[in-house]
């Protein structure tokens, strides 16, 4: 329940940030076509009625975009490029590459640069700097605008170092956001995967898909060993046995740290023998490797619990059986 609150409190505030951005384009929508209306902005046709027919289309379409869901899809990409030509047909139609109007191409660039790869925005800032010298050779080459090439040159090289210093500054932010992305869905003791990525990887399970070992792991007596021999001592013992974790089938398997002293390995199996053999292993290096007893419920899925989700708790249950038997030993089945 609480996993699905804090989802929702993502989600939410996800869809709050967007929605203020919808606001935003169309209040900047208002404010040209109030400036047009109270003549401080000139224009003329037919680049006036092109740059409308851009703007407030795509405006409409972003609102419809945004509105609809917060997956990825291509208008997401589009809708960037449809700005930059929103902003090229106004100064064309305004007649000159000199009025400030200019500066909306340096609004553009960071916001698209903030949810991009340094690749694509390289790209994108290529696009800005050719639409602006395309206006140049429109409004002012043929149409007589009157800008010098002195003067496109410097708002050419503004462009550019904008746009480098975007890129710059979204590289940096997505490589923080990497770390973050990492530190949120990991275990800072054991380096293994927490529970907020254990139950991410439970819930996209598909029907359908191999055999899922779900393997609940359970240190006996940890409380008397961290009370006997320190705090400091149970760490090095969990770190160990998440490396322990971590070295079974890696390539097809998820360890995670559940809490305190439990741990669960979700395990990719060509059979149920095969649980039965890593579960006994797992026993086993308890004693050898950790000196310590470890207690491990097993469960299968699709064969035993009709969830993954299911299936974990099955593997609790028989984690507790297994700690009722005498504790240090692995059971399975349905019935915990």
């Amino acid at each position: 329940m609480e996993r699905r609150k804090s989802l929702n409190r993502l989600l939410e505030a996800d869809q709050r940030y967007w929605r203020d951005v919808v606001r935003f384009r169309w209040a900047a929508v208002g404010s040209y076509y109030a400036m047009i209306a109270a003549g401080v902005l000139p224009w003329s046709m037919p680049w006036f009625a092109l740059a409308s027919v851009v703007l407030i289309g795509n405006n409409l379409g972003y609102t419809i975009y945004r509105g609809k869901d917060l997956t990825y899809s291509w208008y997401q990409d589009v809708a960037g490029y449809l700005d930059v030509i929103s902003v090229s047909l106004i100064l064309i139609s305004i007649g000159t590459i000199e009025h400030p109007m200019w500066v909306a191409y340096v609004l553009i660039v960071p916001a698209v640069a903030n949810f991009k790869r340094p690749v694509y925005n390289a790209i994108f800032l290529g696009f800005v700097l050719a639409a602006f010298a395309t206006v140049y050779v429109i409004a002012d080459v043929v149409d007589g605008g009157g800008a010098s090439p002195a003067i496109a040159a410097v708002i050419g090289m503004l462009l550019a170092l904008t746009g480098v210093n975007s890129v710059m500054i979204s590289a940096n932010n997505l490589r923080l956001r990497d770390v973050i992305e990492i530190q949120a869905r990991t275990d800072p003791l054991t380096g293994l995967a927490n529970r907020r990525r254990l139950f991410e990887v439970l819930g996209g399970r598909a029907q359908g898909s191999t055999l899922l070992g779900v393997m609940m792991i359970d240190l006996d007596d940890f409380k008397t060993l961290n009370d006997e021999q320190g705090h400091i001592t149970g760490d090095g013992v969990l770190a160990t046995l998440g490396e322990l974790l971590a070295g079974i089938a890696p390539e097809r398997s998820l360890a995670a740290r559940y809490g305190g002293d439990e741990f669960v390995l979700l395990t990719e199996l060509a059979s149920p023998a095969e649980a039965e053999r890593i579960a006994d292993y797992v026993v086993r290096a308890g004693q050898t490797r950790l000196g310590v007893g470890l207690s491990v419920g097993v469960a299968l899925w699709p064969q035993d619990a009709e969830t993954p989700e299911a299936a974990l708790q099955l593997a609790d249950g028989n984690l507790r059986a297994a700690k009722a038997d005498g504790k240090a030993r692995a059971r399975l089945g349905k019935a915990a």
